[in-house]
């Protein structure tokens, strides 16, 4: 994937900056693909279960007793029950191909694009403590304003925001996957070797969490089809996320609105353990 720069929207419910192209030579990818939508707090997890009953039968001559209980069902919470509803038709049972995509940017803007990074790059190093607090200025979900010392002209911060339209998602290498069902409400995520993040990934329905080599990611919000989304074409789903202050990671499953397909998108950036990360990918398949 290339690597862009520019922070330009500030994320609505938390205090970190959702990059539409992150700063300082890494592509948020996540913003691209997932558009600008409205966020949803994940609710509580509502569980209840049933008791165990034994049920007597009798005869004329004898009476029998039936002490086997009836299974336990656990009841998801409708927030819980609906991203199941939706997640688990997009799931393969079978091991399936699966592409594992890069961003491709049109050879005509290419150059140009490259060119207006390495300038605000510059730039933006060399202001940093002005930069950090022009951030600030800007209210979730609102754009920022152009200023000059981002070292480009205003017709280049346009070009540099309409990029996306230049874009697109094309087929790298290819992988396998499938989903082994653990139980009810969890599904294990099998896939080969290029498709590393995803590997042992756990989805856990009954608390809307994955499971991750990150840690355990709680449920974010959706992500609903946009025209913004240029990249992908517009499409619907899910998002998980861990974050702290120094570590971000989010996990996106959901399905294209054009060609049905599945689509996963991964982003951990930051520092975890000591290590800097700066991982991502991007995963389409068929759902059968």
């Amino acid at each position: 994937m290339y690597n862009y720069g520019i922070v330009c929207f500030y994320e609505k419910n938390t205090g970190e900056f959702l990059m539409k192209k992150i700063i300082l030579g890494t592509l948020t990818t996540f913003f691209l693909l997932a558009g600008c939508n409205n966020s949803t707090e994940s609710k509580p997890v509502d569980t209840k279960k049933t008791a165990a009953e034994e049920t007597t039968k009798s005869t004329k001559n004898e009476d029998k007793q039936d002490t086997n209980p009836k299974k336990t069902e656990e009841v998801l919470s409708p927030t819980n029950q609906s991203t199941k509803d939706f997640i688990t038709p997009l799931l393969v049972k079978s091991e399936t191909p699966a592409d594992i995509m890069t961003i491709q940017m049109q050879e005509d803007k290419k150059q140009k694009f490259e060119e207006i990074t390495k300038k605000t790059q510059a730039s933006i190093q060399k202001n940093y403590d002005w930069y950090i607090e022009y951030l600030k200025t800007v209210q979730p979900g609102e754009r920022l304003p152009y200023h000059e010392n981002m070292g480009i002209t205003q017709e280049e911060y346009e070009f540099f925001l309409s990029s996306d339209q230049y874009m697109k998602l094309v087929k790298g290498q290819e992988g396998k996957i499938h989903f082994k069902k653990i139980s009810d409400n969890v599904y294990e995520i099998q896939t080969s070797s290029p498709i590393k993040l995803l590997n042992k990934v756990q989805i856990d329905f009954a608390s809307n969490t994955l499971k991750t080599e990150f840690g355990t990611l709680n449920y974010d919000d959706k992500i609903e089809a946009a025209d913004g989304q240029k990249i992908t074409g517009r499409w619907n789903g899910e998002q998980w996320r861990l974050s702290n202050d120094n570590f971000n990671v989010k996990y996106a499953i959901g399905q294209l609105e054009d060609s049905k397909k599945t689509i996963i998108y991964i982003t951990a950036k930051g520092l975890l353990d000591g290590k800097t990360i700066n991982q991502e990918q991007v995963i389409e398949f068929k759902a059968q």
